[in-house]
């Protein structure tokens, strides 16, 4: 695990603004109410949120989609903007130390 530190240092995980985050942003997490006139959005389970580096969010809900079996990608990409390097990045941090 040597190289842990390696990744973290890198390019381009570095001089990323800390941004007030969900952390937990997913399909479950989401409810949409119909009122009628149009539909209400409501975002529940902040339990984890905080400041975070601006991609977080990004990277921890494409984490959300699993096996990529439905459209969830596609809305996280209308939704947030992306962070696809960061992304990448994570996700082999995540491999690597949970694996």
């Amino acid at each position: 695990m040597h190289f842990v530190p390696f990744l973290i240092h890198t390019i381009v995980l570095k001089d990323h603004q800390p941004f007030f985050t969900h952390c937990d942003f997913q399909r479950k997490n989401i409810l949409v109410r119909d009122v009628g006139d149009g539909y209400s959005l409501i975002i529940i389970d902040w339990e984890a949120s905080g400041w975070y580096p601006s991609y977080w969010e990004f990277a921890n809900a494409l984490f959300a989609c699993g096996r990529w079996e439905d459209d969830w990608s596609f809305w996280v990409l209308q939704i947030l903007d992306p962070f696809f390097n960061e992304y990448s990045w994570m996700q082999r941090l995540r491999t690597e130390l949970w694996s």
